[in-house]
């Protein structure tokens, strides 16, 4: 755990906070061992950007880190939807471990769509190490490509975000989720948002499920809503 964060943590919650993280970092460490899964570490985007070389990426993408578990299950936990029917997309996948964990939460299906050949390769060995120990029988499915072309499927009912991307790359994203949410309604929950006021243009905020750092909010789409009200007049 860097120093920065620690101090950050102290205070913001004080040695509460100090032990909290611990304990996260403690369970990150018995989670991936017991599945033999490589999601964690940092990888700054400069790194990441010699494998893609690619003029986009160098600008707008952004270092690699895993959420933290404790994020991903509040944000989990807060979506209205059974599960099982339930297709989650995670945008900028990393190493896969959101995708890991909402398989083991029991979504019907996990895509993630990573810009890294670096990244999207160790995803899918660690997807395929969580199966065999588990004998999940839910479908996943991993792209390697710009999440700011790629066209969302009509299958998907969750996106989730952890700070992917800046900058036009990510407009195009939004704009993508936006009109993907016209045909149905959509939730998004993203982790640490660059600019919340960006955000909030194409969705509708539904809860400040942290409000404070790390922040992390959930949205939907608002398209159809906005369709049905001009029907109705």
């Amino acid at each position: 755990m860097a120093l920065v964060n620690i101090v950050r943590i102290y205070k913001a919650n004080g040695l509460t906070g100090i032990v909290h993280a611990i304990l996260e970092k403690i369970n990150e460490y018995w989670y991936e061992t017991r599945y033999d899964l490589d999601c964690r570490g940092r990888i700054e985007n400069d790194d990441l950007s010699k494998s893609v070389e690619n003029e986009r990426y160098e600008k707008h993408g952004v270092l690699f880190a895993s959420a933290q578990f404790e994020w991903m299950r509040k944000g989990i936990d807060a979506l209205p939807m059974d599960l099982k029917t339930a297709t989650l997309l995670d945008l900028g996948s990393g190493k896969g471990r959101m995708t890991c964990y909402a398989m083991q939460r029991g979504f019907g299906k996990v895509i993630g769509v990573e810009w890294s050949p670096e990244l999207c390769s160790i995803s899918h060995s660690n997807m395929e190490n969580l199966i065999s120990s588990t004998d999940s029988k839910s479908k996943y499915e991993f792209i390697n490509g710009d999440a700011a072309k790629y066209r969302i499927p009509d299958d998907v009912d969750v996106i989730w975000m952890f700070n992917p991307f800046t900058g036009i790359v990510l407009e195009e994203v939004l704009q993508n989720i936006q009109n993907a949410g016209r045909q149905k309604e959509l939730y998004i929950i993203f982790a640490n948002p660059p600019k919340e006021s960006v955000t909030s243009k194409y969705f509708t905020l539904i809860k400040k499920i942290r409000p404070d750092y790390p922040r992390l909010f959930l949205y939907k789409t608002s398209g159809m809503r906005m369709k049905a009200n001009t029907n109705a007049s």
